[in-house]
């Protein structure tokens, strides 16, 4: 239930922080503390949350949880590649972005 509240949460904040439809109309300091806000949890969840699994069954479902969000970040971050390219304007995060998990994935290989 933690998990689900947490996942909303980081939708909402980070469609604030996007303001995709022009609704809102927040003010420079809101988009600041709206992006703030986003970054914290996404470092706080993506890299600090350490889950203890109760049996190796938890542990299984862990991993491939795991697997799963590393292949839609290589999916969507390639997406965004094949999308700059042919716009014409790759940004270099995006670059590094993808170029690091490939590298993680071929040096965790050897």
């Amino acid at each position: 239930m933690k998990r689900l509240i947490l996942a909303l949460i980081i939708v909402m904040v980070g469609i604030v922080a996007l303001e995709p439809f022009g609704i809102v109309m927040p003010t420079d300091a809101q988009m600041i503390g709206a992006g703030v806000l986003l970054a914290i949890m996404v470092f706080a969840i993506g890299l600090l949350w350490q889950e203890k699994p109760q049996d190796e069954r938890e542990a299984t479902l862990i991993d491939r949880r795991g697997k799963h969000a590393f292949y839609v970040g290589l999916a969507v971050g390639s997406i965004g590649l094949i999308y700059g390219a042919f716009s014409h304007k790759v940004d270099w995060w995006l670059v590094a972005v993808v170029g690091s998990m490939l590298m993680i994935k071929l040096v965790r290989k050897m």
